[in-house]
């Protein structure tokens, strides 16, 4: 058996939920956008791993999802990208789907990572995709 949990992103709350590979719910809950709530979350993943490996799916890449993105990552937990088009069109192939809502968005989210074996596997930023944002964002003449 294994874990696919899925986080629906927003700028400060995000909504994680973790599924077994037949559908139990573990976790369904907001997470805040904070070092100290993504912590706590890599440890209740780590809790989780009896269950079987566990692969966390988001549906945006840079921008609101770079803090928890760069956690989860550098703890060596499996990411991959679920495209929010694709968040879309699933939520609305489900009874209420019209309706967008955070927790339910984190639940198809989690469907498609434990259903789907195509998605794009998220890598690690490395040091020069860290420095080059920087680089790139200072004024002309001044050193980074």
């Amino acid at each position: 058996m294994a874990v696919a949990v899925g986080i629906d992103l927003a700028k400060h709350v995000h909504w994680v939920v973790a599924r077994t590979s037949d559908g139990t719910t573990l976790i369904d809950r907001k997470l805040d956008n904070t070092p100290g709530a993504i912590a706590e979350l890599l440890e209740d993943l780590e809790a989780l791993t009896h269950h079987g490996p566990v692969t966390l799916g988001i549906d945006v890449l840079g921008g609101i999802a770079g803090l928890v993105t760069a956690m989860l990552t550098a703890a060596g937990v499996g990411c991959v990208h679920v495209p929010g088009l694709a968040v879309n069109r699933a939520r609305r192939a489900t009874r209420g789907g019209e309706n967008k809502s955070d927790p339910r968005d984190a639940r198809v989210i989690a469907d498609q990572v434990r259903m789907r074996d195509d998605l794009r596997v998220i890598e690690a930023p490395s040091e020069v995709d860290i420095d080059l944002p920087a680089a790139e964002c200072a004024p002309a003449g001044v050193g980074v």
